[in-house]
């Protein structure tokens, strides 16, 4: 792939290359270019080398630098030379890029998202293939890095730019749509809306929803922001909003968004509550109440009888050991059991709630070291339940379970997570149809005898309970409950 003086040249100017600075070093870049295409990108690094030293400094060599400094993981120095176009030039829209680039790789996604947005506000007609590319790549980053809505929507603005179809970038947004981790309320394709015919706005929010379909998302929410301020409570302004916020992917800003077009009057309540669900799902000033996820160690008599005991108890099961929970270089528990609260019955038949066995924890055991006795680490949550299913686990162990010993925290999760979690032990012959049944049984009741009880930080740390009947918290409570249908279908999904 080589460039003619009628194509754009790469200093991002937006003229071509006959009437800007590549002009006179066209032989050359064509040389690192033809290096590049062979995937000789050392040669084509002493390429554009020589080339800077003969010509100069021009920005047009230097962006192509920064692009192969990248493609060599070299980036210091490929920052070092975006940095040095931007200092002659602070509005050069590929330098932007390529430090947007380097902003993601090192973990800094707001400034790459900020840097694109510069360069998109900056560019002309005509998208340079740097560009495009520096959108693909900050999109996964941002995926990666699970904020969804924003990597989608660079992903999908790639796709709009990119004049030949990425199918490894379509099966990607395809997985994330597919993934059962990721919530609904986060796969959810939203749309700008047509202002209504007769707005006298019409016109000002065309114009915006034509710089957000350019990717231009930053500048599109100031001129929404603008009509906001000038034509206040408008539905189709305030969602467009939280539709642009969704691709920059700031969580603050996406949740102030999304509650504000949930309160604006005139929004179909049903739309207000699935906007003010996504808004308490991903507001990070809602913090929840944590718990800690412990392992604690206790001493151990005697490992052989241990495995013998536990080889014929009802109240747990041997499950394979998790290795990546332990140090590579320290010793590997010998074994990894279930602890159940009961013992598990042997048929389903007669089969209740009550009689389903529950895991109370997880206890790895390990044997005699140089330096260290026997010992177990229960691993569980430290919750209200905490004493109770350590004792249920001295019923299990026996005598064999001594002195309690170091505890460390390994996780947390939150109180109301912890609440919805059941880890239920099925005897093997329990049908399907039964095990569904009684796990929607199960969910009725959380939803209407636990959850009613719990504070809830989007109800300003007050209890459904509390609230209920209240018109101020209508859409707030609606919200919390559709949330909590969204996490345990999911559960029952599982």
């Amino acid at each position: 792939m080589t460039i003619d003086q009628y194509q754009l040249c790469p200093c991002g100017s937006n003229k071509k290359v006959k009437f800007c600075c590549a002009r006179d070093v066209l032989p050359e870049i064509n040389k690192v270019l033809t290096a590049l295409q062979g995937d000789q990108r050392v040669a084509a690094l002493d390429h554009v080398n020589h080339a800077i030293e003969k010509k100069g400094d021009k920005d047009c060599l230097l962006n192509i630098k920064t692009n192969i400094l990248l493609q060599l993981g070299e980036e210091e120095k490929a920052r070092e030379t975006a940095k040095q176009v931007l200092k002659k030039n602070p509005d050069n829209p590929i330098a932007l890029a390529n430090h947007g680039l380097l902003d993601a790789s090192s973990g800094a996604l707001d400034d790459a998202v900020d840097k694109l947005q510069q360069c998109m506000d900056l560019i002309g007609e005509t998208i340079p293939f740097s560009v495009v590319e520096a959108v693909k790549l900050v999109g996964v980053s941002l995926l990666q890095s699970s904020r969804i809505t924003a990597g989608r929507s660079h992903l999908m603005l790639y796709q709009a730019l990119n004049p030949e179809a990425d199918e490894k970038i379509t099966r990607l947004i395809q997985q994330t749509f597919m993934n059962p981790k990721i919530p609904v309320l986060l796969k959810a394709e939203n749309l700008p809306a047509p202002a209504p015919e007769e707005a006298p706005w019409k016109s000002a929010a065309e114009e915006a929803n034509a710089l957000g379909s350019r990717g231009r998302w930053l500048t599109a929410i100031e001129k929404l922001q603008e009509l906001d301020e000038k034509h206040p409570d408008q539905p189709v302004i305030r969602k467009n909003l939280a539709i642009y916020q969704n691709c920059l992917g700031t969580p603050e800003d996406m949740a102030e968004a999304w509650s504000d077009y949930a309160h604006t009057p005139g929004v179909d309540f049903e739309d207000a509550v699935e906007a003010e669900a996504f808004a308490q799902l991903i507001d990070p000033d809602l913090e929840a109440e944590l718990l800690d996820v412990v392992s604690v160690e206790f001493a151990l008599s005697d490992v052989e009888e241990l495995t013998e005991k536990l080889a014929d108890e009802k109240r747990c099961d041997a499950v394979p050991i998790a290795e990546d929970r332990f140090d590579p270089d320290q010793p590997k528990p010998r074994a990894s059991y279930l602890i159940f609260d009961r013992e598990r019955p042997e048929t389903s038949e007669g089969l209740t709630r009550e009689t389903i066995p529950n895991v109370c924890c997880q206890v790895y055991v390990f044997g005699k070291q140089t330096d260290r006795e026997a010992r177990i680490q229960l691993v569980t949550t430290k919750n209200d339940q905490y004493e109770e299913r350590v004792a249920k686990t001295r019923e299990v162990l026996g005598d064999l379970m001594g002195d309690e010993g170091e505890t460390q925290v390994v996780s947390q999760v939150t109180k109301l997570s912890d609440t919805l979690t059941w880890d239920w032990q099925f005897p093997v012959d329990t049908p399907r149809e039964l095990q569904t049944r009684m796990l929607n049984e199960q969910r009725r009741e959380i939803m209407l005898e636990k959850w009613p009880k719990l504070a809830q930080p989007s109800l300003g740390g007050k209890s459904p309970e509390e609230v209920i009947g209240q018109d101020k918290y209508r859409i707030a409570l609606a919200a919390a409950v559709l949330l909590l249908e969204v996490t345990t279908d999911h559960q029952i999904s599982l």
